[in-house]
């Protein structure tokens, strides 16, 4: 019994030490009234397609998406490339799935690569017609002419 104890106590602590190691831990303002200064171009979007294709600095597979533009507050969404890691996590949880039909807030800089992840400020959202994240509200109220 004592043996069994000790081994479900070592698994406990490996799994909490893991798991914490594991997380992503993101520095910084996550408010948008902090940041959205420092970005040239911020939109809703939805996703409509993505392609594999292979970064041509690190050779690493990355995904583009293809989207649809729903909200614009400033800049212009044709000179933006949003990207993610091919694996979805590329050993990290700090990376973000990209998937079709879905919603996202981006923000991008001329000339910078826009790269989805969890501590990016480009992030997923809710984006339906009763709920919208608070993120959008933020912007709304930053761009009042934007608003839908």
């Amino acid at each position: 019994m004592t043996i069994t104890f000790r081994l479900c106590s070592a698994f406990v602590l490996l799994s909490f030490f893991s798991s914490s190691a594991l997380a992503c831990l993101c520095s910084g303002s996550r408010s948008v009234d902090d940041f959205y200064h420092k970005y040239d171009h911020i939109f809703v979007a939805r996703i409509t397609g993505l392609d594999l294709v292979e970064d041509s600095v690190t050779s690493d597979e990355i995904i583009i998406a293809k989207f649809e533009v729903l909200e614009l507050f400033q800049g212009n969404p044709d000179d933006v490339v949003v990207s993610a890691d091919a694996l979805g996590f590329n050993f990290s949880t700090c990376s973000t799935h990209l998937v079709v039909g879905s919603y996202y807030l981006i923000f991008a800089a001329n000339g910078e690569p826009t790269h989805l992840g969890r501590c990016s400020a480009s992030q997923p959202i809710t984006y339906e017609e009763k709920h919208v994240s608070p993120s959008v509200h933020d912007l709304r109220r930053l761009f009042p002419t934007s608003a839908p």
